[in-house]
């Protein structure tokens, strides 16, 4: 786990800084103390102005995550700890385990709060005093969350908006893991539009444009490492197979055994006993088993899923020795197991 600074707590909730802050701070300072004009104060008020709207500045981003932190404690949704990061931050919470629309109204509540600072510091613009560029640090800290707002309001993972758009599209009846691969694209889309913009705008002679270019692609590489992966194998959904069976067992034997058997020859599956009939032997009245009928137990689920498809018939589940452990039949994988398979 990355080392974090403990900051004290809002709510109960305990809240923690990042190491890269020490870095991006100074940075935010210096830029928002070179933009002041020297006409407008001393060296010291102009530092101490752009010293306090960094402070602000990374306030503003603390309070959108204690809005998350804070309708997520009134919706009895655990929350862990909020931690500031680089630009930003995120609050842990198991917001998984809450229902789609409790996390859509915590998702939301950040957006709502940097729309509200912006407009608070928007308002202090109009009425503070020019002198050492305080209004003009209120019009860039109004600036700043009401870009923050839309911003984070756009449909994709893992902004707030991807939250709220994933939450939607499962209270309309899409699964959990489809409804994040649609986030999750649309996240890496958004963020490979800015990265395009700033290039673009760089090119046409509008330089600014390329600070878009580190959020675009923070934006697409977050989105992508947040995509949803089932780590589920296929012994996660197999059935334990009964005992195997040889080629040469007389069928008439097989009257009290129930259900699929695995036939084995030579140490390897050969074959698979569907129906009970009494005459001849096993060999005979098998089914054949085809090399692509047969998976290793830590096959990714998916993969199963796709032979079952593909195939239409029951998969036998091997062990590390070649050892049938498990069977899964085409029934197995109904109804919400395929279907979180689907392709977009």
């Amino acid at each position: 786990m990355t080392p974090s600074i403990p900051l004290g707590r809002i709510g109960g909730v305990p809240v923690r800084m990042g190491p890269s802050w020490l870095v991006v701070a100074p940075v935010v300072a210096v830029g928002l103390f070179a933009g002041i004009d020297r006409s407008l104060g001393s060296l010291q008020i102009r530092a101490l102005v752009a010293a306090v709207g960094t402070v602000a500045l990374f306030g503003s981003v603390l309070v959108h995550e204690a809005g998350h932190a804070l309708v997520a404690r009134r919706l009895d949704v655990e929350v862990r700890r909020i931690v500031l990061f680089l630009f930003g931050g995120y609050t842990e919470m198991e917001v998984g385990k809450a229902r789609p629309s409790h996390e859509a109204l915590i998702s939301f509540a950040g957006p709502v709060v940097s729309a509200v600072l912006g407009l608070v510091f928007w308002g202090c613009s109009t009425v503070g005093p020019d002198a050492a560029g305080v209004a003009q640090s209120f019009r860039m800290l109004a600036v700043v969350n009401g870009a923050v707002a839309v911003f984070n309001l756009l449909p994709g993972s893992p902004l707030d908006g991807g939250r709220i758009t994933r939450s939607l599209l499962v209270m309309s009846g899409l699964s959990v893991s489809r409804a994040g691969a649609v986030t999750t694209w649309l996240g890496v889309g958004i963020g490979s539009m800015l990265v395009v913009v700033a290039l673009v705008g760089n090119a046409v002679g509008r330089p600014g444009a390329l600070i878009a270019l580190p959020v675009g692609a923070m934006a697409a590489v977050l989105a992508w490492a947040a995509r949803p992966t089932d780590r589920r194998t296929a012994a996660d959904v197999m059935r334990p197979a009964p005992p195997p069976v040889g080629e040469d067992t007389p069928m008439a034997s097989l009257d009290g055994r129930r259900g699929v058997l695995p036939v084995v020859s030579s140490g390897r599956v050969v074959g698979l006993v569907t129906a009970r009939r009494t005459a001849g032997i096993v060999a005979e009245q098998m089914d054949p088993v085809l090399p692509a009928d047969i998976v290793a137990a830590s096959a990714p689920l998916a993969e199963v899923v796709a032979l079952v498809r593909r195939n239409g018939r029951t998969i036998i589940v091997v062990g590390g020795t070649a050892t049938v452990v498990g069977l899964i039949h085409p029934e197995d994988l109904q109804g919400d197991v395929l279907s979180e398979f689907e392709e977009i």
